[in-house]
Order: C-alpha cells, then sequence, then structure tokens
C-alpha cells in the first residue's frame, strides 16, 4: 500500500466539474484583475462601490471554487462544502444588495433603508 493523499478528497475530473473549473478561474481573474486595480490605485481611498464589487466577485469566485469540489469529490466529501455553499451565497447576496445601493453614488436618503436590507 503507497503512501498518498486521502482517498476521502480525490477530484474525479468531469465533463461538468471541467465546466465548473472554467468558471472558477474565470472568475478568480475577474477577481485578481480588480484587486490590482484597487492596490493600483492606493493613492486614493477606494471607493465603497469598488470595495464592495471586490467582495462580491470574491464570494463569487470562492462560490465557483465550492462548486466544482462539489461535483469533484465523492458524495461522502460533497457534504462539508455543501454546507460551505450557503454561507457563501449569503454573503454573495449581502454583498450586491450593498452595491446596488452604493451604485453609482451612495444617497444618503437611504441609509435607514440600506441598514434594514443589511
Amino acid at each position: 500500500m503507497g503512501k498518498g493523499f486521502s482517498t476521502m478528497f480525490n477530484l474525479y475530473l468531469t465533463p461538468a466539474s471541467i465546466s465548473y473549473l472554467n468558471q472558477f478561474l474565470l472568475a478568480l481573474l475577474n477577481t485578481i484583475y480588480l484587486g490590482r486595480r484597487i492596490i493600483k490605485f492606493r493613492k486614493q481611498k477606494p471607493a465603497q462601490q469598488d470595495l464592495l464589487l471586490l467582495v462580491f466577485f470574491n464570494a463569487i469566485t470562492l462560490y465557483s471554487l465550492l462548486i466544482f469540489l462539489e461535483v469533484s469529490f465523492l458524495p461522502t466529501a460533497r457534504l462539508y462544502v455543501v454546507y460551505l455553499e450557503n454561507s457563501v451565497i449569503a454573503l454573495l447576496l449581502v454583498a450586491l444588495i450593498q452595491f446596488a445601493y452604493a451604485f453609482p453614488v451612495p444617497d444618503r436618503k437611504q441609509n435607514i433603508e440600506r441598514w434594514i436590507a443589511f
């Protein structure tokens, strides 16, 4: 018996999982691009919309990774990934709603509504 990685976490690459891997890589590239833009213009304080958009894309990237892992793992290991997906979806929705209130310019009249939505 050879020493190796636990059989619980073997990845099974199917056409569906490769498609999700592609989606994850595209989301990762978008997230890196947005992150570099914020770091590049460090002289100015980043706008609230930029930070919320970055949080949204981070959540999309993490969710894409979790979907890829879900379809690539055996059924026993999938359960751990499924538990994490709900939390990531909640973060994604909060970031999207807050971004909608802040884009293109935050309106002070909507602060109470924004906090209720949060």
